[in-house]
């Protein structure tokens, strides 16, 4: 079954959302039934836990299946770009929000990635 249509009509309904990504093993052949699905979302303002854990579960509860849910600027950067590069996005509500949000994280890729990429190799990790 198609979920992307479910969860893009959920999230929509929330109008301080500017975009939403799916990620991870959904839509891949690793995903199955015990598989969460994980999502990010961009925010257009600041939400406490306790909200995003609400979505969450009503989320779960519309398409029935665990959800991972993120709000993307809380992720590492790093992350954020595997997400925004590789991933699916299911929608954009808001354009300037979006466009906003991809020049703070141009500007952290163009300063710092090249400073994180050395860390992590002299660490063993990239």
């Amino acid at each position: 079954m198609e979920l992307t249509p479910l969860i893009n009509s959920a999230l929509r309904k929330y109008d301080f959302i500017s975009a939403t990504f799916i990620f991870g093993s959904y839509g891949k052949e690793t995903f199955n039934n015990d598989s969460d699905i994980d999502i990010a979302i961009l925010l257009k303002r600041n939400i406490s836990y306790m909200e995003l854990l609400s979505i969450e579960e009503k989320l779960e509860e519309e398409i029935g299946y665990k959800i991972d849910l993120n709000s993307l600027r809380d992720l590492p950067e790093h992350i954020q770009l595997e997400i925004i590069i590789r991933n699916e996005c299911l929608f954009i509500s808001d354009d300037v929000d979006y466009e906003k949000y991809l020049d703070e994280l141009n500007f952290w890729y163009k300063t710092e990635y090249p400073f994180w990429i050395k860390m992590m190799t002299e660490r063993g990790m990239a």
